[in-house]
């Protein structure tokens, strides 16, 4: 018998505990805006990049190489899969 309400004690323990904790604020500028571009700190291209890959002729592999991006990154620009905001 003891058994058994040590188990619901600890259910209601964890149950408890996922209550507390919540997700942490958004940043008040972040709530209504999708963070792209040279916005994300990460970003390897800027604007103007994705304008010259666009316009580039050269094998996905050696535009990669001299932009320090994937192949795979160079055909979402080349589609607009990613960077559809910057125009050109």
């Amino acid at each position: 018998m003891r058994l058994v309400s040590r188990s619901v004690e600890l259910a209601c323990l964890i149950r408890e505990r996922r209550a507390a904790v919540s997700p942490p604020p958004k940043h008040p500028h972040l709530v209504d805006h999708q963070v792209r571009g040279t916005e994300v700190a990460s970003a390897k291209l800027t604007d103007e990049k994705v304008r010259a890959i666009r316009r580039e002729e050269r094998t996905r592999a050696e535009i990669g190489a001299e932009y320090g991006i994937s192949k795979g990154t160079v055909s979402s620009v080349w589609a607009r899969r990613t960077w559809k905001h910057v125009e050109g």
